[in-house]
């Protein structure tokens, strides 16, 4: 997770494990249907290994089994929980499942550190951001991969994802500090973010002012 200060109110968990068996009690019985309808071992081990994660979490914080954590997908595709007044954000990558929960808008992002289409940072930036983008002190690839994990993060956190272009989200990077803030347009809405290289992952957290 991002080393840089967080509200206190933000959980994560990340997880690595091969094996999936453990983790398939805590699925419902909804979620095991899904799970057979989906047939790539790596999408099943992401599903899985996901919403364990997220149960692992939220039951710490509510002091009940994993279990009995419910989660469902809203009409929006991001995921829910019953906490009453608590968001979550799941991600995964490879090898990486990263788990986030808040009282406020939260959203995280994980992409694996490989070089990318050529065009991407074309598709992905504002012509505003390109100053900013190119005085990153980093390679093209990492600072291509950066600003798409702070992006998707930002967007995750409105609960719109990259169903909206990843243009409508204006990033403004402090790498020194490891921290960012994202302005996005449409719906109009200011976040904070932190970021981290970890392992040859990028990880970034996105989130709002509190819930109240």
């Amino acid at each position: 997770m991002p080393g840089a200060e967080l509200p206190g109110d933000i959980c994560g968990l990340a997880l690595e494990d091969q094996d999936i068996g453990p983790h398939l009690a805590c699925l419902s019985v909804e979620e095991h249907g899904r799970l057979g309808r989906i047939k790539h071992p790596l999408a099943r081990r992401h599903f899985v290994l996901g919403r364990s994660a997220l149960r692992s979490l939220l039951g710490e914080i509510a002091g009940q089994p994993p279990a009995d954590v419910g989660l469902w997908t809203g009409e929006d595709g991001a995921v829910r929980c019953d906490l009453p007044g608590w968001r979550c954000s799941i991600a995964h990558a490879e090898e990486r499942i990263v788990a986030t929960a808040a009282r406020r808008p939260i959203g995280v992002d994980v992409e694996f550190i490989r070089p990318r289409e050529p065009g991407i940072a074309n598709y992905m930036l504002r012509s505003d951001e390109l100053n900013m983008f190119d005085a990153l002190p980093l390679d093209r690839t990492r600072a291509i991969i950066l600003c798409w994990t702070l992006k998707e993060a930002a967007l995750k956190a409105i609960r719109i994802g990259l169903r909206q272009s990843a243009k409508a989200c204006r990033l403004d990077i402090s790498h020194d500090s490891g921290t960012a803030t994202a302005e996005i347009t449409a719906p109009p809405a200011r976040l904070r973010a932190a970021f981290a290289e970890q392992d040859g992952y990028y990880v970034s957290i996105a989130w709002g002012d509190g819930l109240n």
